[in-house]
């Protein structure tokens, strides 16, 4: 379980540094002996009733604002201001369409080196598509999307087409694919009072009482 791979961890990384990946996922239980380690330098672990001592830099990372309302319940408020104390919050990757093109060279050479592929270049076009995509699936969208490309392409230059059919909707699309439509904003308030009246059954003393707007 979590709790005994967090003992592992610690034991491990002792005299070193521990890097935790997704914070956010931490069941309580977890966060709570994590918690202990940091204020004392103590842990243990199940079934064994020695306490043992950990000198362990602690790295971080969540790709959720864990000081939201939304993490109340479920994330302790003692751990986060102790992990807070020193932070950096890193943009993400539509905050900075210059980097993706460097990243996805980046990415395109790593596969080559693990895995003798010989992908000279990616073309412009998809190059320019990437860097108007939302991403929302931040870096490691950006690394499968590669990785895909390239396990799919029979060419030394990546291109749109070696994309698949889904990602290359997604990409041209948007995040919102095609759910998303810019709208006029008079015609969605039209149309909400449409419903609401239909909602009501014409009765439109009772549906402007609910819109909060005169009769008129």
């Amino acid at each position: 379980g979590q709790k005994e791979c967090i003992s592992g961890a610690l034991y491990d990384a002792t005299g070193g540094t521990l890097f935790i990946n997704n914070i956010e996922h931490m069941t309580p239980q977890v966060q709570l002996r994590l918690n202990h380690a940091l204020h004392t330098g103590e842990f243990y672990c199940d079934n064994n009733t020695e306490i043992l001592h950990s000198d362990v830099r602690y790295i971080v990372s969540s790709t959720h604002d864990l000081t939201s309302n939304k993490f109340q319940d479920s994330f302790s408020r003692d751990l986060l201001y102790q992990l807070m104390v020193n932070s950096l919050q890193i943009p993400s990757l539509h905050e900075r369409p210059g980097d993706i093109p460097l990243l996805a060279e980046y990415f395109m050479n790593e596969e080559n080196q693990h895995h003798n592929k010989n992908i000279q270049s990616i073309s412009p076009d998809l190059l320019e598509m990437l860097k108007h995509y939302y991403f929302p699936g931040n870096i490691q969208e950006l690394r499968k999307l590669i990785l895909s490309a390239i396990a799919s392409t029979t060419d030394d230059v990546l291109d749109v087409d070696d994309i698949s059919a889904y990602s290359r909707e997604r990409l041209t699309l948007g995040s919102f694919g095609s759910i998303f439509q810019p709208r006029n904003l008079q015609d969605i308030i039209r149309e909400h009072i449409e419903n609401t009246i239909k909602y009501c059954k014409g009765d439109l003393k009772e549906a402007a009482r609910l819109l909060d707007i005169s009769r008129k």
